[in-house]
Formats: C-alpha cells, structure tokens, sequence
C-alpha cells in the first residue's frame, strides 16, 4: 500500500514537472516573438552560396534600336531597363540587383548577386538587351566602415499595395538619377552607399489583391528596397542618409502612392540582412515593372551623374586560328574566359607598331616582348630613352646568355663606350653613301628649326661634303664626328682630306673661302656642345666602335642601350639613339649580299622612335624587313610623327592600341571600325589595349587585350651583366683621351 502511494505521488510530481517545463517553452517563445516584434527580424538569406557580377556599360554612346534606326532617347534606354525587368516576370529564383559605393573608393558600381543558375540566366539576359556589357565575377565589396558610423533603412509603400508610385513616365524625368547624385558625393575614403534590390515575381495570390489596371498592366515583383550608408562620423552619416531619404520624393503620386522609409529597430539585422542579401516578406514591398526601373535601371549614356564605373573599353574576343607559337603580346578576357594572345615570329616580319599615352602600358609590353624573344634565343636590340625598360629587362636575362649582352650607359664617363657614326665597310661602297645621307639627316633633324633658316641648304651641301672629305680615306685615316668642325676652323687638316679625294668637284667646292668663312660660325656653334660635353666626346671621339653591328645582328646579341635623357639632356640622348638606330639599320642592309635563310633574325625595339628615326631612314626602313631586321616602333602619339613616319608605320602589320587622346583615336579608327569604337580607344584602363594582329600574314579582326605584368627582375644578375659587358666592350677613359687628344694634334 505505501508502494502504491508512492507511486502515485510520483507520477504526480513528474506530470507537474512537464506542465512547468511546458508553460515555460510556451512562455519563451512568445517572448521571442515579442523581441523579435520589437527588435527587427532577419530574413533568410536567398542563396546558399552567392556570387558578386559586376556590370561595366560602355559609356558616351547611345543604344541603338534593333532596326538601327536612330540614337535612343533617355526614355528609351530606361525602358530597356523595364523590358529586363519583363523578362525576369518568369522567372522564380530571387534576383539581387545593387548600386553602391564603397567605403574605400568613389566610383559607383553596378553589381548583380546569385547563385550560379540565377547569375547565368539573368546575365545572358542582360547580354542580350546590353550587347556591349562587360560582366566580371568580384569579390564581395564593404559599404561599411570598419571604424565608422552606420545608417540603414528599408522601403515600402506608404498606401494600399494595389496603388501605383510615380514612375518616369509621368515624372517626365530620370528619377533614379538623384539617387546617384548622392552616391556619386561621397568621400572616396571612409564613406559608403548602396541601394539594394532583392526581387521576386509576385505570386498569383497578391496579383488578385491588385485592382489597379495600371498596376497590373505590368508583371508585378515582390522587392525587399534597402538604404545603406556609412561615414566617419554620425553627424555625417546622418547627412548622407537624408539626403538618401529625400532622393526618393519624386516617386510620391498626391492622388495614388508613394515610398516611406522604414529605420530598423535593430541596425546589426538590418546589416545582417543587407550582407547577406535576405529576402524578407514582411518588409517587402509590390512593383511592377516600370516602378521598379524608376527605381532602379542600370546607367543611360545621356546621364550627367560622375563616377559611375563604366566600361572604359569592351571586351571583344579574339578571332579564330591564333597562333599557338611565337611571343605572348597579353591575354584576352572575354566572359570570363582567359586565353594567352601569340604573335607568330612568321608574322612578326611585318613589324608591330605600339602606340599609347605615357603610364598607360606600353613599356611593360615591350619588356613582355623582349623578354620572350631573349628566353627563345632571338637577337634583340632595345634602344631606350629613360632606361626603365631596360632595367625591367636585363635582370630577366637567362645566365647563359649573358655573354651575349652589349649594354651601354653614356654616363659611365670611367670607361667610355666606343661609338663612330662615321664608321663603315670600306670594302662596301654603297655603305658610305648611306653613311652621308644619313648623317646629314641626322644633324638637320637634330638642329631642327634652327637650319630650316636662310642657312639651311647651305648648312646641308657643306655638312655633306665635309663628310664626304673625313670619309675619303676611312681605310688608313678613319675620323670621328668631333673632326667635322675642324675641316671648317683647320686649313692644314682639310687641305690634307681633300688631296685624299679623287673628285676635282671637291677642291672647287672648298676654294670658295667667302661661302667658308659664312658658313663656319653657323657650324662651329651648333657642334661646340658635342665636342665640350664630357659624357659624348669619349663616346663618338674614339675612331673604332666598341663591337661590329653586323657582327652583332648575325651572332644574335642583345644590345641594350640605356640613353639616360634625364641626364644627357634630350639633343645628346637623341644623338645618341640616331647613331644606334642608323649603325644597326646600316649592318640590317649589309647582308644584301647573304643568302637570305641565313639572315639572322633580329628584333629591334625603339620606344619614342620618332626622336631616333630620320625621314630618310624612315623610307629606307620600309624594305629592311628583307634583311632580317624586324621592329617594334613605340610612341605616344601620331602627332608626334613626321609623313614619312606615319607612312611607315601605317604599313606595319599589327598594332598594339593603348590609351590615347581624341585625335589620335579619331586617327586611328579607321583600324578598329566598328568593333571598337572612338570613345573605346580613349577610355581604356591602364594595360588593356586594342589589339589588330597578323595571323598567318593576313590582318585579324580588331579584339581586346590585357598586358601581363612581367616577372621581377634580379637586381644582383643585372649587375653582373653590366659589369661583364663593362669589362669587354667599354675602354678605360684614360686610354680613350689620349687617343682622342692625339689625333686632333695631328694636322
């Protein structure tokens, strides 16, 4: 019996024990309801794993209709928007759409977010309304500073659902465009911004609340509308945040609806919900497909609004048949696909032309390029004004060619480089009429301005027969660019270079001593500077090269020449680089007499060539391709260019297009039509570029390329190539002096 009491009473004591633990989950739960009443909810997130797009439109030209009638009006082009916004009316996955400005920067972007059956479908519709469109998967992007303050807030209608907002078509305005007035305000540091859409097709259920024809003319979205902003301060978020606010009054209709701004009663959910991109019932709102475009569209070409990050050039894939050998010139993106660009070395023998504002990637390309060509063994020749490229080149070179490299500094007043322009095969005859033609041309381009004077042809007949009298006995009696003022101010060591010359022609034209006397100052004034600079006169005072160029061309060297024009000076750097330019286009044409598949290849790369190119060799080298010398012209502008240089690089056949001014692109339009278009050619990024290449000798179809950045080059193994070549080429300063004071002791 006392068993069966004490049974009892534990069964009772147990039931009491559940009705307690019952009554306190029911009492939990409400009071998370209450808090959650109370404190903001947090909606589930749409994906389980998402994805950022950025959409990049091109800027500055209109749409076109799809008949290719004229421009589209601003209207027009919003209503592209809403005929995307049409075709998502069938689709059921959530679609995020947001534009925004990060806490570090102030360009505002564009981005679309899903997972990867949302991000495919709803790219390739945006593709077809926005052919143009460059689409680039991002990493996540922060509108919120880390130390600062922040402002949320999410939008609904402030009447029934069935009652439309003021679109704009009624508005007669862009009524997205004061919501990126305030974006585009912002601080580029510490300030953030960003609308956010997540979207839905309404279901069937809210479609038969709406009574509105208006309203349901269209296909209807449930959005979730949020507001967010960030600044250093609160005071300044706060301001940020109303004029946000305030942006939204033109969608306010006096006789139908309008956009409320609901602030969350907890901001981390709300930031919770804006980062994760949760889609919340409760704080959604219904549009339709015009309301939401007012709301939300992506650029139109007719907007003032600044920083929006638009696609500075397209994306354009490359053609078919690319070479798979050869030399990387970059790599062609194009929807998400990445492909290595060659340029053939077949197709190199018709010359590149690079052409690109300053900072914009024209150097990293040429070290890219002659990097290639050293690793596979080419002979390689790079004359360079600043001597940067260089530097990124030579700490690249592979160690077992480094007794293949010459490099030459001006300023290694130590041990001075041997350079004579008028140094030539005597055996060869034709040589030295290529030797005074172009060294006439290189002293008038040089004194250019200055001989185009009432002294010019005179300046030009008497430069040329004073380097037909040193050249007269080069075999026995060699001179140097420092003896020509002597043949004006030294009668003895003229006379002595005219009983040298067979032609009577020569003697008459010497006699004439009152043209002389006329003359001299003129000639004396202009060559003072090369005879007194101290870094030139060892340099083009010694009689003999430091190495043979056509030795050099057929044994594939690398000659580097570092013309230092920040300490030079620009008219001792351009001599410099017309000498180099002119020796190795003479040695090029010396092998006229070689069979020509035993023509060594050889690669010559002349950035700012227009300083180093006369007109005469510009036509000369219109053929030099025959001989075995390909080029790699550079320079930043056709402005820059003589007729005869833009003749010979309009013959070129490839062309690497980096950034550049109006003229130049409404110049050079003619290569790109209309693939690419003017504002394409002066609105690309640094190291992209518009590319137009040979491929297997005939011209490709115009396509975009990114410029690789180019492996670090070692300090340590640059020095030991400057030293060896140093040791092997260059002579001892005291030597070179007394081999110049001697000569010019002589009469």
């Amino acid at each position: 019996m006392i068993s069966n009491f004490l049974n009892l009473d534990y069964n009772k004591f147990m039931f009491q024990i559940a009705s307690l633990l019952l009554a306190l989950a029911v009492i939990i739960w409400l009071f998370s309801k209450f808090q959650s009443r109370q404190s903001g909810r947090i909606g589930q997130p749409v994906f389980r794993k998402h994805s950022l797009l950025l959409l990049k439109f091109p800027k500055g030209e209109r749409n076109f209709s799809a008949e290719g009638g004229p421009a589209l009006g601003w209207k027009d082009e919003i209503r592209l928007s809403e005929n995307f916004f049409d075709l998502l009316g069938g689709f059921n996955n959530p679609v995020v759409l947001e534009a925004a400005v990060h806490h570090v920067g102030e360009e505002i972007h564009f981005y679309l977010v899903g997972d990867g059956k949302t991000l495919d479908f709803v790219g390739r519709q945006i593709q077809k309304i926005w052919p143009g469109v460059q689409l680039d998967e991002v990493d996540d992007y922060d509108v919120f500073n880390p130390q600062g303050f922040n402002e949320g807030a999410y939008l609904k209608l402030a009447h029934e659902l069935s009652l439309p907002i003021r679109t704009y078509e009624q508005a007669g305005a862009d009524t997205f465009a004061p919501i990126l007035a305030v974006l585009a305000k912002l601080e580029e540091v510490g300030e953030g911004a960003a609308l956010q859409l997540v979207f839905k097709p309404a279901s069937q259920a809210i479609r038969r609340k709406i009574t509105n024809k208006e309203k349901i003319a269209k296909p209807l979205f449930r959005v979730n509308l949020r507001l967010a902003a960030s600044a250093s301060s609160s005071y300044r978020v706060k301001e940020i945040f109303e004029k946000l606010i305030g942006a939204f009054s033109p969608f306010a209709s006096l006789r139908e609806n309008e956009l409320k701004v609901v602030k969350p009663k907890n901001i981390a959910n709300f930031h919770f919900g804006f980062c994760f991109r949760t889609f919340d019932e409760e704080e959604s709102l219904i549009l339709n497909s015009e309301e939401l475009a007012s709301v939300f569209h992506f650029p139109i070409s007719s907007t003032i609004i600044p920083r929006i990050k638009w696609l500075k050039s397209k994306e354009v894939r490359p053609p078919a048949g690319l070479s798979s050998r050869g030399v990387i010139i970059g790599e062609n993106v194009f929807q998400g696909k990445v492909q290595p660009i060659y340029l053939d070395y077949s197709d190199r023998a018709r010359h590149l032309e690079i052409i690109g504002q300053a900072g914009t990637g024209k150097s990293t390309s040429i070290i890219n390029l002659a990097i290639a060509d050293i690793k596979q063994g080419k002979g390689v020749a790079i004359i360079d004004p600043e001597g940067d490229i260089i530097q990124g080149v030579i700490g690249n070179i592979p160690r077992e060619r480094m007794a293949d490299v010459i490099y030459f500094d001006p300023t290694d007043i130590w041990r001075p480089f041997g350079l004579n322009l008028l140094e030539f095969n005597t055996d060869n005859p034709e040589e030295k009429e290529f030797i005074i033609e172009e060294t006439s041309s290189i002293f008038q381009k040089l004194f250019t301005g200055e001989t185009k004077n009432e002294m010019g042809p005179m300046f030009a007949r008497y430069l040329k027969n004073a380097i037909r009298l040193l050249l007269a006995d080069s075999r026995n009696d060699p001179s140097t660019l420092l003896d020509i003022p002597r043949i004006f101010t030294s009668y003895d060591f003229r006379h002595r270079k005219i009983q040298q010359m067979t032609d009577s022609k020569m003697a008459e034209f010497w006699a004439n001593e009152v043209a002389l006397h006329e003359i001299t100052p003129f000639i004396i004034s202009r060559f003072n500077n090369l005879i007194a600079n101290d870094y030139l006169r060892p340099i083009i005072g010694q009689a003999r090269s430091a190495f043979n160029f056509r030795r050099a061309l057929d044994g594939g060297k690398i000659i580097l020449v570092n013309l230092a024009k920040n300490r030079l000076g620009n008219e001792n750097a351009n001599l410099l680089g017309m000498i180099f330019a002119e020796k190795i286009a003479l040695a090029a044409f010396s092998r006229l007499g070689q069979p020509e598949d035993k023509r060594q290849p050889f690669y010559l790369y002349l950035d700012e060539f227009y300083n180093y190119i006369t007109d005469s060799l510009a036509i000369t080298l219109a053929s030099v391709s025959q001989y075995g010398l390909f080029l790699n012209l550079v320079h930043r502008s056709t402005e820059e260019l003589s007729p005869a240089q833009l003749n010979l690089v309009g013959k070129f056949g490839s062309i690497i297009v980096f950034r550049v001014d109006l003229n130049d692109a409404q110049v050079l339009i003619d290569k790109f039509e209309p693939v690419f278009s003017v504002n394409d050619l002066i609105g690309l990024d640094n190291f992209n570029a518009c590319s137009r290449i040979l491929v297997k000798g005939n011209l490709s179809r115009p396509f975009s390329i990114r410029i690789l950045l180019p492996p670090a080059a070692d300090s340590s193994l640059a020095k030991e190539i400057k030293d060896l070549s140093r040791t092997v080429y260059n002579q001892n300063k005291q030597k070179t002096e007394i081999e110049i004071y001697e000569r010019f002791s002589s009469c």
